[in-house]
């Protein structure tokens, strides 16, 4: 079949027409008074209904988070939350939204919080966890409805019939239910006590990094550091990951998706690249990793590793790392954890399609691929649209936190607070304009990529595609 475009106006349109032997090819159309081709109103209609449920789908999960985060802040605020009573409204809002949206950062110490205080952060970190997974299936779901015609659908990897949407989520409420049991009592075991060993299981695994000890983790044996990094990384895999893998284990015939495949290559390089950068840097520091015991050491620079991938757990002074550890603490906080996963940033996946176009923008090439599959263009412009408003948030929240604390220390708690991993490298915020700037930061690093992702599920194709134009960019 030979294929011609033809100009119509500033546009470009193909038009169908027989050839000698019967069959349909494409020709040129002129302008030539003829009527305009008719379009395919149940097509069309397709496409409407699909940003139109995109449209839904966003409010809903934005009404979501931040209902949950008042909620949460009136129940800190009105209830005794600390032995002297609650929150006040903006430390309350503050924590409230850091717990929701599962980073970790706080104005007030939680290991101060009363019993009752810890247990809303607890419910508010669980609905966080599972609001990322209800998230996750209303994509998926709008992922199948969406289509880009009658016949080819969005994405081939992901199947959107309702039996494997109740599936995923039946398996990401068990996932939190036995991630926090089992890791609870292996942290038991490790010698934690009852209440904290649950407590950080569930921060841990859904990527929160709140604490219930005054020190985080620095006063926490060898065996719970490791056994807390393992659960940080493995909830930071991405839900459709971890169900893909499980359920490969009873089938191995089909092949790991595309995106399993490049999160695992991702996360193992990252993890890899940022144990040798920040070994080689804090290895032999007396003010970090330097005078501690062999094990002890192994185990600190694993949590450094693991950490920035949204855990937002400490193991040392943040404050005392060397320059080179800070900057490649928040290169990594900045990719994040992995695709629909709880904990945030420009995620694996995302961070492997730039390098790929990247790669391919070097080489002449106009599309970009990954091994024998081409990466499409709407998902590259996905990519760069949240790496974009992402790097935006983080130098607006930047500017406003540099009025109270050093360029770098601003940049790094700027980082955290958008990329919803939790650590920070100076004291606590205490200017209500730093408190107000961190709060905005978390809900635009958490609600952010997930509109963004609802509008590309929704995302409608041009019936006729405007013409192409050059334009000198460097």
């Amino acid at each position: 079949m030979v294929r011609r475009v033809a100009r119509v106006g500033p546009y470009l349109e193909l038009s169908p027409q027989k050839n000698h032997q019967g069959s349909t090819r494409h020709t040129t159309r002129a302008s030539r008074g003829r009527a305009p081709k008719v379009r395919d109103e149940s097509r069309e209609q397709g496409t409407v209904s699909a940003v139109r449920n995109s449209s839904q789908i966003g409010a809903r999960i934005a009404g979501g988070y931040l209902a949950g985060t008042g909620i949460g802040a009136g129940a800190l605020t009105a209830l005794p939350s600390t032995p002297e009573g609650g929150l006040g409204f903006v430390d309350a809002l503050f924590t409230a939204a850091s717990a929701v949206t599962l980073t970790g950062l706080s104005v007030a110490d939680t290991s101060r919080f009363s019993g009752l205080g810890q247990a809303i952060v607890f419910l508010l970190i669980a609905f966080g966890a599972i609001g990322v997974a209800i998230t996750t299936a209303g994509l998926v779901l709008l992922l199948g409805r969406a289509r880009w015609s009658s016949r080819q659908s969005l994405n081939a990897d992901v199947s959107a019939n309702a039996d494997q949407q109740r599936s995923f989520l039946l398996y990401v409420l068990a996932s939190v239910a036995t991630a926090t049991l089992v890791g609870g009592l292996a942290l038991r075991v490790a010698g934690m006590r009852w209440w904290d060993s649950f407590f950080y299981a569930l921060s841990a695994f859904a990527n929160a990094g709140f604490s219930t000890l005054p020190d985080s983790l620095t006063a926490v044996s060898s065996p719970a550091i490791a056994l807390i990094s393992l659960l940080v990384l493995v909830g930071g895999l991405g839900y459709p990951v971890t169900f893909e893998l499980i359920r490969r284990r009873r089938d191995d015939t089909e092949p790991l998706s595309s995106t399993t495949h490049l999160t695992l290559l991702a996360t193992l390089g990252l993890l890899v690249t940022g144990a040798l950068v920040l070994g080689s840097f804090e290895w032999g520091r007396d003010e970090t990793l330097g005078t501690l015991p062999l094990p002890r050491r192994l185990a600190a620079l694993l949590a450094l590793t693991v950490m920035p991938r949204s855990g937002g757990f400490n193991v040392t002074d943040t404050g005392e790392l060397a320059d080179g550890s800070l900057l490649t603490t928040i290169f990594l906080m900045f990719i994040g954890a992995g695709p629909a996963a709880t904990g945030g940033g420009i995620k694996t996946t995302g961070f492997a399609v730039l390098v790929i176009a990247l790669i391919a923008a070097g080489r002449g090439r106009e599309t970009a691929h990954a091994g024998r599959f081409a990466i499409s263009p709407r998902l590259v412009n996905h990519v760069i649209a949240v790496t974009l408003v992402l790097a935006g948030t983080v130098m607006l929240v930047t500017l406003v936190l540099s009025l109270d604390r050093s360029m770098t220390v601003a940049l790094f708690d700027a980082t955290s607070a958008v990329t919803t991993t939790g650590l920070s490298a100076g004291e606590p915020a205490t200017s209500a304009p730093s408190k107000i700037a961190l709060t905005l930061g978390m809900l635009i690093g958490r609600l952010a990529p997930m509109l963004l992702a609802v509008r590309l599920m929704g995302y409608r194709k041009a019936l006729v595609r405007p013409a192409e134009r050059e334009i000198i960019v460097t």
